[in-house]
């Protein structure tokens, strides 16, 4: 029940050092990024960049591939495999791109921690413009980027134009040495050889692909009822999760989901729980290693799991309560949550050093060692490393109820009992599936009827029958602004063959990462999952 699945017992991945900051650049402009040189058995001298750098600053196209060691790409050229391996300690992967470069007549030359890529500069021939395309023809290989701007598509491209032509595109602009094309609609680009041309089209829809990324890892998207869906199948065998958030102000703080993938040098990240925007905290249930940095509320989705890679998905109740000197048991709603309500709270150093009132006249007791210590209205209170402070909210004598030097007893219990002894978990809400059935219930979790129709992109979690991970993403690209409904999503997840499911924080927050690279962009967000390779995976990585 609750969608448990079993993998085998493996451990956690050891801290892995930070990694010195690489760069690249191409006839001079440079940029972060990650690559690798060595010699072959023949002595020859190779270079391979990360997947990410090919695709975003050189425009190399991966296609669908049949298995992690080779990945087939398209460049201005036929499809080719190119080699791949990985750096477990940058946690991302590398095409060897040796022979791609040298048959587009590029020099590579490292200079310290940079890879310095030149050639002589591209001239464009011609531009190409029908009503569903526009073709621009290249004397050269040269290296394009795309960016999106709410619709609109702006191309760059490392390539000379001729200022005679802004009569005929006037959103046709020079700088240096690129050129840059603005299109007011979602438009995908490809590449064509002999001559080497760019063609951009209008973007109908997410192409369908596989990629075995890494051993155990497969990104996959396609379209699924109408919506675009990306989504990474995991092997829990192979990786891990653990939940990550800001972190650098207690539990308040937002950051790009990226950002958080890096502080834990993950393989992967996808969004997580809810969170207000405006107070930059926590609306559900955050536990790393059986500490509450956020607790369940309002009977929500939650899922937990333990290091063996045993997952549940419930709705989840935290029940704690306080005895004073022994007197009748007080209920406490939440550990660590930026949701207010009436009744008590408990905040304790996870949640950072100071506690500062969230709204008016609340009540705020320090408790140390179990024992209160302090007793303040409205104030902040610093957070003890050795206690904790409770708050009162809407309880005009709740001070009179812990008197100074009274004992504080302390009781907790997870509910359902099935995710107790979990030390780790994630909520968000609601639940969609559990053994293979929609369970959708958005009222049972006191979500407003609104919620249930609404059309968003969204993000979710889901296990298959045989026990490998889905994190899935629907929408959240800029073309497709409408996502499902949580109905809809629900039948999604069933056809991408999960049999448990938890919808996750969406709409702008829709965001996926895979190896430095953005799949799926979203805004900043609070707190998500990081996928993390686990030791024994290492030499399957390895190359």
């Amino acid at each position: 029940m609750f969608g448990l699945m079993f993998v085998a017992h493996i451990p956690l991945p050891a801290p892995q050092p930070p990694v010195l900051t690489q760069r690249l650049s191409f006839n001079g402009e440079t940029w972060v990024g990650a690559w690798r040189q060595w010699q072959d058995a023949q002595g020859r001298v190779r270079f391979a960049i990360s997947d990410a750098d090919a695709t975003q600053r050189l425009g190399i196209e991966l296609r669908s591939s049949r298995r992690p060691q080779k990945q087939p790409v398209v460049w201005f050229s036929p499809v080719q495999d190119l080699a791949v391996s990985w750096q477990p300690q940058y946690n991302r992967r590398f095409l060897d791109v040796t022979e791609l470069f040298a048959k587009a007549g590029w020099q590579a030359q490292v200079q310290g921690n940079e890879l310095r890529l030149r050639a002589p500069v591209a001239q464009m021939q011609r531009i190409r413009q029908s009503p569903r395309r526009t073709v621009i023809e290249l004397d050269r290989v040269a290296p394009w980027q795309v960016q999106r701007q709410g619709n609109q598509t702006i191309l760059r491209i490392f390539a000379l134009g001729r200022p005679a032509w802004r009569q005929q595109f006037p959103d046709l602009h020079f700088h240096a040495q690129t050129t840059v094309l603005t299109f007011d609609q979602p438009m995908r680009v490809t590449t064509l050889p002999d001559p080497p041309r760019l063609v951009v089209e209008p973007q109908s829809g997410v192409e369908k692909r596989t990629i075995h990324w890494a051993p155990g890892l497969q990104w996959r998207q396609e379209v699924v009822r109408g919506y675009g869906v990306t989504w990474l199948d995991i092997d829990p065998q192979q990786y891990t999760m653990r939940p990550v958030w800001e972190g650098s102000r207690g539990q308040t703080g937002l950051a790009p989901l990226l950002v958080l993938a890096q502080q834990v040098q993950g393989v992967a990240a996808i969004n997580g729980g809810f969170f207000n925007r405006h107070t930059q905290l926590p609306l559900g249930a955050i536990r790393w290693q059986g500490q509450w940095y956020s607790s369940p509320i309002l009977n929500r989705g939650m899922a937990a799991w333990n290091d063996r890679g045993e997952l549940v998905l419930a709705r989840a109740q935290l029940q704690e309560q306080v005895q004073v000197n022994q007197g009748t048991p007080i209920a406490i709603q939440t550990v660590n949550s930026g949701y207010v309500h009436q009744g008590i709270a408990r905040y304790t150093p996870h949640w950072g050093a100071i506690y500062t009132p969230l709204t008016q006249g609340e009540t705020v007791i320090r408790v140390v060692q179990n024992r209160v210590v302090g007793v303040t209205n409205g104030n902040p209170m610093p957070i003890p490393l050795d206690g904790y402070v409770l708050v009162g909210r809407g309880l005009v004598h709740l001070g009179s109820q812990f008197p100074l030097g009274a004992t504080v007893h302390l009781s907790q219990q997870l509910f359902p009992p099935a995710v107790q002894h979990y030390p780790h978990a994630l909520g968000a809400g609601p639940l969609l599936l559990q053994e293979g059935r929609v369970v959708l219930a958005p009222a049972q979790e006191h979500f407003q009827p609104f919620f249930s129709h609404q059309k968003a992109p969204r993000s979710a979690l889901g296990v298959t029958r045989s026990g490998r991970w889905l994190w899935v993403t629907v929408g959240g690209h800029e073309a497709y602004a409408q996502g499902p409904t949580l109905a809809e999503l629900s039948q999604i997840m069933q056809e991408l063959g999960a049999v448990a499911a938890l919808n996750l924080d969406g709409g702008t927050s829709t965001s996926l990462v895979l190896g430095g690279q953005v799949l799926v962009p979203g805004s900043r967000v609070h707190n998500g999952l990081v996928l993390l390779r686990r030791l024994s995976a290492s030499r399957s990585w390895e190359q």
